[in-house]
């Protein structure tokens, strides 16, 4: 099976709900920024905070890891 990335669009809805502050970072941060595209992207990078991604937010904590499963990358 072969790992392909979620469109940027896509992880950008999916994270929309989760109620802790997220960024877009690496490649496609830089590239919004200067807001041209400079090259293909393997993944689409996203920071939380550390106490956000430890689950200090209640629920959240079951939502992100959701979102890991779905996006978690190649093996």
């Amino acid at each position: 099976m072969t790992w392909e990335p979620a469109p940027l669009s896509e992880v950008v809805e999916l994270f929309s709900a989760v109620r802790a502050p997220w960024w877009i970072a690496g490649g496609y941060a830089i590239e919004l920024a200067v807001g041209r595209a400079f090259r293909e992207h393997a993944d689409v990078d996203v920071l939380l905070l550390r106490r956000d991604q430890l689950g200090q937010r209640g629920g959240e904590y079951e939502r992100l890891e959701r979102l890991i499963q779905v996006f978690g990358g190649p093996e």
